[in-house]
């Protein structure tokens, strides 16, 4: 008995890479396209503008909330709301395209589709 379960974990053990079911070695592909380069014209920067002012103030709102509340202390409120501030400015120094804080990585990039 022990030598037929044997001859089967034997077998599975040689078949299972076969059949897909184990492990696999997957590789990427090398010719990972780089991203194009996209301008917004001034049209598109304007409404994203809008949009991204109106996304700060509802986050300022929601931290003067906190503050109000007592969940953050007031410096600690005025401390996110300056980070906000720089964030928009980035953004705006950026004609709104998003920001890749990790462009170094490069990681990222490969696997998000355009």
């Amino acid at each position: 008995m022990k030598k037929i379960v044997t001859m089967l974990l034997a077998a599975a053990f040689f078949i299972t890479p076969l059949s897909g079911l184990g492990p696999m070695n997957i590789q990427a592909k090398e010719d990972v396209q780089k991203p194009k380069e996209v301008k917004l014209d001034d049209q598109q920067q304007k409404q994203l503008a809008i949009l991204y002012e109106g996304l700060i103030n509802k986050k300022k709102g929601i931290v003067n909330r906190y503050v109000e509340y007592g969940v953050y202390s007031k410096e600690k409120g005025e401390m996110i709301k300056k980070h906000l501030d720089k964030y928009y400015q980035k953004l705006k120094e950026n004609n709104f395209l998003p920001l890749n804080k990790h462009k170094e990585h490069g990681k990222h990039d490969k696997k998000m589709p355009k």
